[in-house]
């Protein structure tokens, strides 16, 4: 009668667990993909609505940091806004004088461009020479490992599909 109850019990966690599980596997994952074109490399980064991250970069002709600050929307990139050290060459255009100011962030002095425009991805040429970092929360990572042309873009992926990428299965 002992191992009578031992199986029952074992049988009601076994149909608990294991479907939690497989739900679990199963359940639909927002991440930002960062791969290069030759698909060889690829970065999955979880992520959910209103994550804010940044994309750094050298501006080839300026020679200074620009940052720019992006917001995910579902399956939309929103540039929220553009800092830079410079006025010069390449600046963003603006639409109204509210959509600039001078900023201090981390102790440094920005001019900020507010820029509010949406991308469903974003395609960089990658140079050495430009140093490009996205960084989100913790994590940094130099776009320039997944080779000369990177894309940048929100999917949502089987929690499973991440997981197997993640142990690199």
């Amino acid at each position: 009668m002992h191992n009578m109850k031992r199986v029952v019990v074992l049988f009601i966690v076994t149909a608990l667990i294991v479907p939690t599980i497989v739900i679990y596997f199963l359940s639909p994952l927002q991440v930002l993909e960062i791969s290069g074109v030759s698909g060889n490399k690829k970065e999955l980064i979880p992520v959910k609505d209103k994550t804010t991250f940044e994309i750094s970069f050298i501006h080839s002709v300026e020679l200074s940091r620009w940052v720019e600050i992006y917001e995910v929307n579902g399956t939309t990139l929103h540039l929220k806004k553009t800092l830079t050290k410079s006025a010069g060459w390449g600046l963003p255009s603006t639409t109204s004088s509210g959509d600039f100011s001078f900023e201090e962030v981390n102790g440094e002095g920005w001019m900020a461009y507010y820029l509010d425009r949406d991308f469903k991805s974003l395609t960089i040429s990658t140079y050495s020479i430009n140093d490009y970092i996205l960084q989100i929360g913790d994590t940094r990572v130099a776009l320039e490992n997944f080779g000369k042309l990177v894309t940048v873009k929100v999917k949502t992926i089987p929690r499973h599909e991440y997981w197997r990428w993640k142990i690199g299965i």
